[in-house]
């Protein structure tokens, strides 16, 4: 079994959560899902459209899209910003 700590160090991209933590945390409000929308001019870029948000979340670098691909249905945290 590979740890999350050879995920990333072996591909670029940190390991996913296990599906029950983020079911659990898109029901408490930590995590907010929707469809992703990548850029059909640059792939670095997505978007990312939560009902109940105005305006939509944009993703920028495929490290963050973490090997989802367009139209996947993702869960996200918001982090606060820098």
């Amino acid at each position: 079994m590979v740890d999350s700590q050879q995920v990333e160090s072996l591909f670029g991209y940190k390991a996913h959560l296990e599906l029950s933590d983020v079911l659990m945390g898109v029901k408490e409000g930590r995590f907010f899902q929707g469809r992703l929308n990548v850029s059909r001019l640059n792939m670095e870029e997505a978007t990312l459209n939560i009902q109940g948000l105005k305006q939509e979340i944009l993703i920028q670098t495929q490290t963050l899209q973490n090997r989802a691909i367009n139209g996947d249905i993702v869960a996200i945290e918001i982090l606060p910003k820098s």
